[in-house]
């Protein structure tokens, strides 16, 4: 048990009368609307269908603080913040659902005193999905993607329940390729150094899939239609990994980040397993393989030092079922503490001009914003400066020896 407490500084409900139910994918962080001055807000999708958006503050919840609520009528999987929309000036909203996925722009208006005027969601785009989709990632793949009018813009990628990667570019769907040897959807990420798509299978193999190589292979509808055309070999490129390691255990989390302190690569790829935390190098290697003495449920990375022209160096969070929060520098535990309930889900946000709040979402939609306080319980004992008096406790001891004797010769017969 961790001596040390998350301190909470902002908390939102949710889940409203319990039935609703969320999961790692179902929050985001960040200046949705385009607001000036930047101003972070989450997000917060659940699987009944309601969306709401709130602004936290610093002097705890206040009914303002949820600037928008809405039922979108289907089961919200992932929901992500990025310029999706080349049609928008700024960050747009991308949301997952089992078989469609939308952007949406948010647009309003704040008061001086940060209530809210008015706030709308406007849907830009919107896709039907063939198949069952479990989750999406996003970045731009192939190197940048600059619309007519010059901005950068975001691609999608989206993972669906039997292997299939299907891609987004704005309004358009441009292709869909098959991951081989698929049976469980697992966490999916994007690492921009490497033009590279990672993911944990079923048999317990992290692969790396670049980008070009998925785009020139074919999938296995379309070799198996060739093969059945011509009797002679074909030459069709089947998709395979760059890469592949096997780790001996399903994985809850992916991540790519640089968290090793020497002089190396760029990046390396920080897998969460369900009894492991491995952290694994570009070309494949496992680097750190540290066993947790807890269930992980969750997990993040954020930067601590800054490398101006190179990559940060970040930290690596993880939350236990427990309750308890982890917080690794590269393989070495450096801070512990507990947290008000088992989180989903957590993400980095700034309050208000406070940098570096935590907030954790639970399965239950309980919202909580923390900061690491130093802080101990109230019952720990406390030490004392003055030098022990060591004649008075040996008066003390001959005193209670004494009533000790009398006691004892008194119930003698």
């Amino acid at each position: 048990m961790s001596l040390f407490r998350g301190r909470e500084l902002w908390t939102a409900d949710c889940g409203g009368d319990g039935g609703e139910e969320f999961d790692r994918n179902c929050i985001a962080v960040g200046n949705l609307d385009n607001a000036s001055p930047c101003t972070d807000k989450v997000i917060v999708g659940s699987f009944s269908g309601s969306l709401r958006v709130f602004l936290p503050s610093r002097a705890g919840w206040d009914v303002n603080d949820l600037l928008m609520e809405s039922h979108l009528g289907l089961p919200i999987l992932q929901v992500a913040i990025g310029p999706f929309a080349s049609t928008v000036d700024g960050l747009t909203v991308a949301i997952l659902h089992p078989r469609r996925l939308s952007v949406y722009e948010f647009v309003s208006n704040l008061g001086a005193d940060r209530n809210v005027q008015h706030m709308q969601m406007n849907e830009l785009w919107s896709h039907n999905l063939e198949r069952s989709s479990y989750n999406f990632c996003t970045g731009s793949f192939g190197g940048e993607s600059r619309s007519a009018t010059g901005q950068n813009t975001y691609q999608i990628a989206v993972q669906s329940l039997d292997g299939q990667l299907q891609f987004f570019e704005e309004s358009r769907a441009t292709f869909a390729r098959f991951i081989p040897q698929f049976l469980v959807a697992g966490p999916l990420t994007y690492v921009p150094q490497a033009d590279e798509f990672i993911t944990v299978n079923s048999t317990f193999e992290v692969q790396g899939f670049k980008y070009h190589s998925i785009a020139a292979s074919e999938d296995s509808k379309q070799q198996q239609a060739a093969q059945t055309a011509a009797s002679k070999l074909t030459t069709t490129k089947r998709l395979q990994p760059t890469w592949s390691i096997d780790i001996g255990e399903s994985a809850v989390d992916v991540w790519a980040a640089r968290v090793s302190r020497a002089e190396g690569a760029s990046y390396e790829i920080i897998v969460l397993g369900e009894h492991t935390l491995f952290v694994v190098r570009p070309e494949g290697s496992i680097r750190v393989q540290k066993k947790l003495q807890y269930s992980p449920l969750t997990s993040f990375t954020y930067p601590v030092v800054r490398n101006p022209g190179g990559s940060d160096i970040h930290n690596i969070v993880v939350a236990s079922m427990e309750g308890t929060m982890y917080v690794y520098s590269d393989s070495s535990l450096v801070w512990a503490a507990k947290l008000p309930e088992p989180p989903v889900a957590m993400r980095l946000a700034t309050v208000q001009d406070l940098k570096g709040v935590i907030m954790t979402l639970s399965d239950i939609g309980k919202l909580h914003g923390l900061y690491l306080g130093t802080d101990p319980p109230s019952s720990a004992p406390s030490a004392s400066d003055a030098d022990p008096d060591y004649a008075k406790m040996d008066a003390e001891h001959q005193r209670l020896l004494g009533v000790i004797r009398d006691a004892t010769s008194e119930s003698r017969p």
